[in-house]
């Protein structure tokens, strides 16, 4: 396999990240390491990472994923094997357990399915355990590194040491949930963010890596195979006949983004790493949508008028309890930085979407028991305020 070693200047900042675009030069034949030096930008403390080196392999490249078993992004994981593997990739999957590594498709037949399968490297491990990282892939070298588990900087680093031996492209699945609330809107990559969080620390100790890294901030991602409390929390109540509650006026606007269109922006990150590298880019849906608009789309979808009645949730104590899976403020993000720079674009409408989801919803099925007192609770106080 022949490689193209590109040198590529990055700026990254112990605040928002910082990249210049235009400073970015590529020189065949020649490898860089990364020498980081501590500089003030606007009163601002930053790492220039110089001449991170990005080896883009041509044609077919060995691809580590290192997939969650729990949370949001778990199902990104089963899509994202599919789409590497058909594209040619080496696909290799770090897992944990007696899980399959990648999980039957909603609407792919056993025979594409066991075609995956039969592709697919598989390497069983504790992705948390940093000994059993270095044991199972210190001796392995990759192209390309997508973590898509680490939520902390432990866990992060401890794959970066099992594998910077070989000088990966390494793709960090983050999360827009970083951002801090602001007047303006969208966020765009470099808005203000919560500096304590685990994903933002992660994504700073990968800047100060020496590895060309790139990190994706998505928001929600849904479509079938989601497990999680997003689109499926409203199916649950509008399918049962039972009534929307949603916080607040319902004003709020969100953006949601589509599992496949997720894997895409990967599949653009990795296939363009002499753009992509020491890069963050948001990730999510083209449209944006109120919390009540999500809510009548999501009627759409089954077919039924959704029944919506709001609360304000500072009068109830819900323990640790979720009243509802979405925040409570406007929360959304521009792709025209990955649109722009990779020739990424959504490929899935909300809509055609949400449709989709549902059809997979009906046939696997959810839970039958799902539990509805925190609905009660809301909707006997406002009955009793009446």
């Amino acid at each position: 396999m022949a490689f193209v070693q590109v040198a590529l200047p990055v700026l990254c900042t112990s605040g928002p990240f910082v990249a210049s675009s235009t400073s970015r030069k590529s020189e065949l034949g020649t490898r860089f390491f990364g020498r980081r030096t501590p500089s003030k930008t606007n009163g601002t403390r930053v790492f220039v990472a110089e001449g991170l080196d990005v080896q883009m392999a041509i044609g077919s490249k060995k691809v580590l994923l290192v997939n969650t078993e729990s949370g949001g992004h778990t199902f990104i994981g089963d899509y994202l094997v599919r789409d590497l593997i058909n594209a040619g990739h080496d696909v290799t999957v770090f897992k944990k357990g007696k899980k399959p590594a990648t999980r039957i498709l909603p609407f792919q037949t056993t025979v594409e399915y066991q075609k995956i399968v039969s592709a697919l490297n598989v390497v069983t491990g504790d992705p948390s355990n940093a000994q059993e990282l270095m044991d199972h892939l210190g001796s392995k070298r990759f192209d390309v590194v997508i973590d898509n588990n680490g939520k902390d900087v432990p866990e992060t680093e401890a794959l970066v040491q099992a594998t910077k031996h070989s000088n990966p492209h390494f793709v960090y699945v983050s999360s827009a949930g970083m951002y801090k609330s602001t007047d303006q809107m969208p966020h765009i990559e470099g808005d203000p963010v919560d500096v304590k969080s685990g994903k933002f620390l992660t994504e700073q100790m990968l800047a100060k890596s020496g590895l060309p890294f790139t990190h994706l901030r998505p928001v929600y991602v849904f479509g079938p195979l989601n497990y999680r409390d997003v689109e499926n929390w409203f199916f649950d109540r509008i399918a049962s006949g039972r009534v929307v509650p949603i916080p607040g006026t319902g004003a709020q606007i969100t953006n949601l983004g589509h599992v496949e269109d997720m894997c895409s922006a990967i599949s653009a990150v990795i296939d363009k790493p002499e753009i992509s590298a020491g890069k963050i880019y948001n990730v999510s849906g083209r449209k944006y949508c109120t919390l009540d608009a999500l809510a009548r789309l999501c009627g759409e979808a089954v077919g039924v008028e959704a029944q919506i009645v709001h609360y304000d949730p500072k009068k109830f104590s819900f323990g640790k309890g979720k009243a509802f899976p979405l925040r409570d403020k406007h929360f959304y993000v521009s792709t025209d930085k990955l649109v722009r720079e990779l020739d990424w674009f959504s490929a899935h409408g909300l809509v055609d979407g949400l449709s989709e989801s549902y059809l997979y919803y009906k046939t696997a099925g959810r839970p039958k028991n799902v539990d509805f007192s925190i609905d009660d609770q809301i909707l006997n106080a406002l009955s009793a305020t009446v």
